[in-house]
């Protein structure tokens, strides 16, 4: 498994580049990465190092009216969702959003874990439902920013391995420190980060630039 870093790195470069509806190709540093499908909020990379295949699922956030809507949504409803044959709950907003995009992440399953290392990515709102869909299915997952999603601490046991939730303690959108209170929600495996400040941080940008510096090289 490449490091979380080099992960992070990789995914908010896709998802930047989705943003602007570009695909990402990159050939250095003894990796081979490349977009393989882009549709709508949905980005899969295949990356390539010392000839082992590693392929990320990266969900793009907000964006349009239907996105800002559940965001509004979720930050005033404590409604909860339990999932049959899983553990815990998660909030009921979040999981109504991962059920929009459920197919896209169960064919992504389907299709390459057989290939090489699969890994689900996301940013703000497409993090909340890319840390369900990791939970749902039990992959590698790094949340850039996510939305908080789990509504119960039992959740967390649907993992054999947490989520990496990367979140700047001063982002307005999703610290529990500052900014808007999701009342339902929290998030897996927080890690504090210091990628700017206030609403600079939540940009995924912001997180490029600042994984760029960590692991000392660009793909972008």
């Amino acid at each position: 498994m490449l490091p979380d870093k080099i992960l992070a790195l990789i995914a908010s470069s896709v998802i930047k580049r989705g943003y602007n509806n570009n695909n990402l190709n990159y050939n250095s540093n003894g990796y081979y990465i490349e977009t393989i499908f882009k549709q709508g909020h949905i980005n899969i990379v295949h990356i390539s190092k010392n000839n082992l295949n590693t392929y990320i699922l990266c969900q793009e956030g907000s964006q349009n009216t239907s996105d800002y809507l559940t965001d509004l949504e979720a930050m005033n409803d404590n409604r909860k969702k339990k999932v049959k044959n899983y553990k815990g709950k998660v909030t009921k907003t979040m999981w109504d959003e991962y059920t929009k995009y459920r197919h896209y992440y169960e064919n992504f399953v389907n299709n390459f874990k057989d290939e090489g290392t699969i890994v689900f990515a996301g940013h703000s709102l497409g993090g909340a439902v890319a840390g369900i869909a990791g939970g749902m299915f039990n992959v590698k997952t790094i949340l850039l920013a996510p939305v908080p999603f789990m509504a119960h601490s039992n959740w967390s046991k649907n993992y054999s391995t947490h989520p990496v939730s990367y979140v700047n303690p001063t982002d307005p959108c999703c610290s529990d420190r500052i900014g808007i209170n999701w009342k339902a929600g929290n998030h897996i495996g927080k890690q504090w980060i210091y990628n700017g400040t206030g609403n600079d941080s939540h940009k995924i940008s912001s997180f490029v630039d600042y994984f760029e510096d960590q692991v000392n090289f660009s793909i972008l």
